[in-house]
C-alpha cells in the first residue's frame, strides 16, 4: 500500500546531493556486502569516481523524485533514446521499500518522458534477485546479459 505522505515530482538540480545519498543508502542496505563486493571486484570501488559518475549522468529533467516529509526517499531516471526508453536508475531507500513507491516512480517516469509506443529496456545486477522480480512483475523479461547484469525489456510504454 502506498503511503499517502509520499509525493512524486520532477527532480531539480538541487536534488542531486540528496539523491546521491539515497542511492548509496539503497546500495548499502540489505545487499550491502554483496553489491559492494561485486562492484569492487568488477570495477573497483572508488567513491570519488562513483560520485562523479552519478553527477555526470544525473539529468533532473529525466528524473522523478519521491519525497516523504520533504526528504528525498527515491527516484527514477528514464532516458529517451532513438528506438526505446531506458531505465537508467530506480532507487528507493530501504526504509521505504515494499510500499509500491518504486512501481509508482517507474510508471510516472515512463509517462513523463513521453515514450508512448516505445519499448523499455534496463539492466539489473545478476546478484539482485529482488530487483529482477520487481521488474518481472511489471512485465519485463530477460532479453540478454552482460558479465554482471541481466538485460531486461518489455513492450511499449502504455501497453
Amino acid at each position: 500500500v502506498m503511503d499517502s505522505a509520499v509525493t512524486l515530482r520532477t527532480a531539480t538540480a538541487a536534488d542531486e546531493a540528496g539523491l546521491f545519498a539515497c542511492l548509496f543508502a539503497c546500495l548499502f542496505s540489505g545487499y550491502r556486502a554483496a553489491l559492494h563486493d561485486a562492484v569492487a571486484a568488477i570495477w573497483g570501488w572508488d567513491e570519488d569516481w562513483q560520485l562523479q559518475d552519478f553527477s555526470d549522468h544525473f539529468a533532473p529533467a529525466e528524473a522523478i523524485v519521491a519525497a516523504c516529509s520533504g526528504a528525498v526517499i527515491g527516484y527514477c531516471q528514464v532516458e529517451r533514446q532513438p528506438a526505446r526508453m531506458s531505465v537508467r536508475m530506480l532507487v528507493v531507500h530501504p526504509l521505504h521499500q515494499r510500499r509500491n513507491i518504486g512501481g509508482r516512480l517507474l510508471d510516472e517516469a515512463l509517462r513523463s518522458t513521453a515514450g508512448a509506443g516505445m519499448p523499455v529496456a534496463l539492466q539489473v545486477f545478476k546478484i539482485n534477485p529482488q530487483a529482477r522480480r520487481f521488474y518481472e512483475r511489471r512485465g519485463f523479461r530477460v532479453s540478454g546479459e552482460t558479465g554482471t547484469s541481466l538485460e531486461m525489456s518489455r513492450g511499449p510504454v502504455g501497453d
